[in-house]
């Protein structure tokens, strides 16, 4: 057995044995989380100037190269979830941990902000996709990574346009594609899923179809990838790793700060 097989394999073993995440942890992976939590610090600072504060051009925030910037983040977290998946030995509790912060997001943006209120967002996403995952795990590993792989990506493309709602959602990809009925979109209770009303809102909103193939995309990249080289096993900007073990709390803890430090700010500045 080669030296980077053994090393993958003695990760997977590792977390088996303590039942913990914090066990034989990939350093890159850590790393491009911790990348990736700043980036959605920084997205959310513009956001509560532009649309809280007023305080920069709303245009220049509703540019192109920054809805492509928030675009990327949120995939990059959903692929790496979907990667960490592989080696979590506890996917329900993970899964559900997620679930109670999402729940927490909705109440909070309810009652003190129903104008930017979250329904389904990333939070809620990943919580639900990582429940799914432990649900099939079982039945997943025996799709071969390369076939997974290729399924996820055309699943996505297929399911991609599903969220745009009546008469723009469909399935399929053309030519091989139907809309879907008009009677579907009145149901309001399928959000979560990606069919939506048309007076459905949600500030941040991350449906399962079409992002659970992005998730099962990333679960099976790594599975297909399977020997890492070494250097990426091991932490090299220390500052982004830990960030990124701690990107939930952070995700949880950042809006709150920002607001407050943001409403200070503006307090004074008038």
């Amino acid at each position: 057995m080669s030296d980077n097989l053994m090393r993958s394999y003695n990760v997977k073993i590792q977390v088996e044995q303590t039942g913990r995440e914090g066990a034989g942890r990939i350093g890159f992976i850590d790393e491009m989380r911790g990348l990736l939590i700043i980036l959605f610090v920084f997205y959310h600072l513009c956001y509560d100037l532009s649309e809280i504060y007023d305080a920069i051009d709303l245009e220049w925030f509703r540019s192109g190269w920054m809805n492509a910037l928030q675009f990327c983040i949120s995939l990059g977290f959903i692929v790496l979830s979907g990667i960490s998946s592989n080696l979590s030995n506890r996917p329900y509790i993970r899964g559900l941990r997620v679930c109670a912060c999402a729940a927490l997001i909705t109440l909070v943006t309810f009652f003190l902000f129903p104008s930017q209120i979250i329904k389904f967002g990333i939070l809620h996403f990943l919580g639900v996709s990582m429940l799914l995952y432990a649900v099939f795990k079982e039945a997943l590993s025996y799709v071969r990574p390369l076939t997974g792989c290729f399924a996820a990506f055309l699943l996505a493309a297929a399911t991609w346009n599903i969220p745009m709602g009546y008469p723009m959602g469909y399935i399929g990809i053309s030519p091989l594609s139907f809309p879907l009925p008009a009677s579907v979109y009145t149901l309001s209770w399928l959000f979560p899923l990606g069919v939506v009303p048309p007076a459905f809102y949600s500030a941040d909103y991350f449906p399962v179809f079409p992002y659970i193939f992005v998730f099962l995309f990333g679960v099976f990249i790594f599975k297909f990838i399977d020997t890492l080289p070494e250097y990426l096993y091991k932490e090299h900007l220390r500052p982004l790793a830990v960030l990124g073990r701690h990107s939930l709390l952070i995700y949880m803890l950042h809006q709150p700060i920002l607001m407050g430090v943001l409403y200070l700010i503006f307090l004074f500045v008038k």
